[in-house]
């Protein structure tokens, strides 16, 4: 989950954009635009309300704010 995120993605992603700008810099001659999103993340963590009875709209709600916080850091 966010720990992921957290101990492996947050160094690895923008290492990847930028061997990804390099290699478009050296092909095609220009850089990756700025509004472009090749790499989106989805969570189920707090929305997995497929029947599981733990999962209320008050867990939700905790999960939410809780990656809200995270993604502020």
């Amino acid at each position: 989950g966010i720990a992921i995120l957290e101990s492996v993605l947050w160094d690895a992603v923008p290492a990847y954009l930028r061997k990804l700008d390099a290699q478009l810099r050296f092909s095609l001659g220009s850089r990756l635009p700025v509004d472009v999103v090749p790499i989106k993340f989805a969570s189920w963590i707090g929305g997995d309300r497929d029947g599981n009875p733990n999962v209320t709209p008050i867990v939700t709600l905790e999960v939410v704010n809780q990656q809200r916080l995270r993604a502020a850091r």
